[in-house]
């Protein structure tokens, strides 16, 4: 099970270089589905459903498996997946006039990580992290989401009492929901849907064997997830929170915890594993089209990202060894290019993000664990794998970029963290932006 936190202990190791380029199954839990509750404290978003709000439990949990990792074949042949929009991707759009940006955000104690991020209408910004928090002379994680208006300027921040850990966040189009999944302790893995204003509008909650690593919204508003049982699932639930359909998967794939994507056409891809990597893409009710089985990936790291473009291409992002990677996939799961970051020192990609004209921006660090400072980057590739540029965002200390947004313009929003004392054992989380150029806007 992966663990998303972004404290480093060996802070105070790790050195930077330069960059170059190379051209037990378990039956599922049962999961119990608690509606939102009449108790004002709910709609607020602050507390937890009352106790006399109606429960259901959904237990026709399916487990039947799509295909073996490394084959294209499930129990049948697979029926072809449906052609993407856009055979060709549409041109970039014009830069948008420059929006008064009030430079990078550090959030102070008790913030200790922004984890990721998403885009909201009118430039504001959503991000999702955790903060420390005691209470009763215990510490403990607590999720926690802000929002920020166009400026970088916060508004307002939630914490998120079902969710002690944030692994993955999506944003609905154009209601502005908000679906969160990861893990809490004592009742496992969880899937929840906030609406705009961060009210609860239903909860399911999978038990102690799960964690929920990737969230998305599909077109017509299904939620659907990825994570650990602990061997990979795919689930799908309808707008009001019930079960549709849930598989798991025999790929080891660590409970693809590379996240989760949706296809232009309504399928659905998903990747993860520690060594090697595996990436699948399955029609909407999760049968199988194929599964490829990558030649990379890191025994000590199994974080990783990935997105999707306008024909339907998959791109991963992650850690190969020491080095980072990014690999496009076509439609049809074949490589259509790698591409490596490479110093002395060990290197990540932690985030991806792919705009209409199809160019990719990864986050990550480079040169952790030589004998100084790490030093987190931004490089955008265009759709063929050519590297356009490499901005290093050069905050003082280990920086560690987590995720990124596009904005329609082009201009990336990146989070991480970096640290908060001279022994680098505590961290606070960050939001900078960067132009279509590179540029970090200070």
């Amino acid at each position: 099970m992966r663990l998303n936190a972004a404290v480093i202990i060996w802070a105070i190791l790790l050195g930077c270089g330069g960059t170059r380029d190379s051209s037990g199954r378990v039956p599922a839990t049962s999961e119990v589905t608690t509606p939102p509750s009449a108790d004002p404290s709910a709609a607020s978003g602050s507390g937890t459903p009352s106790a006399d709000a109606p429960q259901s439990t959904s237990s026709g949990s399916s487990t039947t498996p799509g295909a073996p990792a490394g084959t294209d074949t499930a129990r049948t042949v697979p029926p072809p997946a449906p052609p993407d929009n856009h055979p060709t991707p549409p041109a970039p759009p014009p830069p948008a006039p420059p929006q008064a940006w009030g430079g990078t955000q550090v959030f102070k104690t008790p913030w200790t990580e922004i984890a990721g991020g998403a885009l909201l209408s009118g430039g504001r910004l959503v991000v999702y992290g955790s903060q420390f928090v005691v209470k009763d002379g215990v510490g403990g994680r607590r999720g926690t989401l802000a929002w920020s208006d166009a400026s970088g300027k916060v508004e307002r921040v939630l914490q998120v009492p079902q969710a002690d850990e944030i692994f993955a966040m999506a944003v609905a189009s154009p209601s502005g929901a908000i679906a969160l999944g990861g893990y809490t302790q004592g009742t496992g893995g969880y899937l929840l849907v906030l609406n705009a204003d961060g009210a609860l509008q239903w909860l399911v909650s999978m038990g102690r064997e799960v964690a929920v690593y990737g969230v998305t919204f599909a077109a017509n508003g299904d939620v659907v997830a990825c994570g650990s049982n602990p061997d990979a699932f795919l689930g799908r639930w309808a707008s009001d929170g019930k079960l549709l359909w849930r598989q798991t998967y025999p790929a080891d794939a660590d409970g693809f915890s590379f996240g989760i994507a949706m296809t232009p056409s309504g399928d659905i891809v998903a990747a993860g594993g520690r060594g090697p990597v595996v990436a699948m893409r399955t029609a909407p009710d999760g049968t199988a089209r194929w599964t490829r089985t990558l030649a990379l990936g890191s025994p000590s790291s199994g974080r990783g990202a990935i997105a999707t473009d306008a024909v339907g291409a998959v791109l991963l992002a992650g850690r190969d060894g020491d080095d980072a990677f990014v690999v496009k996939l076509d439609s049809k799961g074949d490589t259509a290019w790698l591409r490596t970051i490479a110093t002395s020192g060990v290197d990540t990609a932690n985030g991806i993000a792919v705009d209409g004209a199809g160019d990719a921006v990864v986050v990550g660090s480079y040169g952790l664990g030589s004998g100084g400072a790490g030093t987190g980057y931004v490089a955008r590739y265009d759709r063929s794998g050519q590297r356009v540029w490499t901005t290093d965002v050069n905050w003082p200390g280990i920086e560690v970029l987590s995720g990124v947004a596009l904005d329609s313009a082009g201009n990336a929003y990146v989070v991480g963290s970096l640290p908060s004392d001279p022994s680098g054992f505590r961290t606070q989380g960050f939001v900078a932006k960067l132009d279509r150029a590179g540029v970090v806007l200070r």
